[in-house]
C-alpha cells in the first residue's frame, strides 16, 4: 500500500543540513540489510521531502515527509525512528532526535491508498497541471534537466508503477499525446554531492491530445502516484515533491 508519513525531528541548526546527509540518515534506517544492488538502485520505492519548519514549534523542530511504495520499508522507518526518541543519532555533524507528535505517535500518517484504489478507472480531462513543490530536475546521463517535459514527468511515474505496482496495461507516453500549454517556473541552483544542479519549482499545465479513454485513464493512474513517488531525479534527497491537479477530472462509467 503506498503511504506518506511525517516524522518530527529535533536538530540544532536545520538550515545547514545537506540533502545527502538527510538521505544518509533515512537510508540508514530503512535500507539496513538490503543488498548493495538495491542500495545503489537508481529508482527506489521511497522519497523524501526537504526539512520543513513547523509554525508554533521551537526553531530546531522540523518535519520530514517520507513517501513509500513498499509497506515493508514504512515499517522499518517507524521502528528505527522510535529508537531515536531516547537516544540521539547523527545528522552530519549535528545530533538529531526523533520526537513524538502531540498524539504520542512517532510517525504521522499523512495519506495512504490501496493499489486497487489508485488503479480505479479514472481519466483526466483535456488538461491537467503539476505543481513542483520542491526543486525538481531530470537526469540525462550526467546532466540534470530542469524543465518538466511531459515525457519526463509521466515516464518517471509510469516506470515506478511498472516496478512496484500491480500488473496493469500501460500505453506508451507518445501515444497519450501530452504537450505543455503553460508554465510558471523559477530555476534554482543547488549543490548535490558537491556538484551544481539546476532545478525548477512552480507549475506546469499540460494538454492531453489523445481521445482514447484508456490513455486518459493511464495518465490519471500515473498522476495518482505523485504523493508517494514524487518525480524526477534525486527524489530521495528532497527533490521532486509535487502534486497534480486534474482539470475536469471525472470517473469513467462502468462498462
Amino acid at each position: 500500500m503506498p503511504s506518506r508519513w511525517s516524522l518530527l525531528l529535533s536538530v540544532r541548526d536545520p538550515g545547514v543540513v545537506r540533502p545527502e546527509q538527510l538521505y544518509g540518515l533515512i537510508a540508514g534506517w530503512i535500507e539496513a540489510g538490503i543488498d548493495d544492488t538495491g542500495h545503489h538502485a537508481p529508482r527506489k520505492p521511497y522519497t523524501l521531502s526537504p526539512l520543513r519548519p513547523l509554525p508554533g514549534r521551537p526553531a530546531g523542530h522540523v518535519a520530514i515527509d517520507v513517501g513509500f511504495l513498499d509497506d515493508d520499508l514504512a515499517a522499518r522507518l517507524l521502528a528505527a525512528a522510535g529508537e531515536l526518541v531516547a537516544v540521539s543519532g547523527r545528522l552530519g555533524r549535528q545530533a538529531v532526535r526523533c520526537l513524538p507528535w502531540p498524539d504520542g505517535r512517532i510517525g504521522r500518517l499523512e495519506s495512504a491508498a490501496d493499489w486497487a484504489d489508485l488503479a480505479t478507472e479514472r481519466q483526466v480531462g483535456d488538461q491537467f497541471s503539476v505543481r513542483l513543490l520542491s526543486p525538481t530536475a531530470f537526469r540525462s546521463g550526467r546532466i540534470h534537466l530542469p524543465f518538466p517535459l511531459p515525457g519526463l514527468v509521466l515516464g518517471h511515474l509510469r516506470e515506478q508503477w511498472t516496478r512496484w505496482g500491480p500488473d496493469v496495461a500501460h500505453p506508451s507516453i507518445d501515444d497519450c499525446d501530452v504537450a505543455v500549454v503553460d508554465y510558471r517556473l523559477d530555476c534554482i541552483q543547488l549543490t548535490l554531492r558537491g556538484r551544481p544542479v539546476v532545478a525548477s519549482v512552480g507549475e506546469v499545465t499540460y494538454r492531453v491530445g489523445s481521445r482514447d479513454v484508456e490513455h486518459r485513464r493511464a495518465i490519471g493512474r500515473w498522476l495518482a502516484l505523485l504523493p508517494f513517488a514524487s518525480v524526477g531525479a534525486d527524489t530521495r534527497m528532497g527533490l521532486g515533491q509535487a502534486e497534480a491537479h486534474l482539470i475536469r477530472d471525472h470517473r469513467v462509467p462502468a462498462r
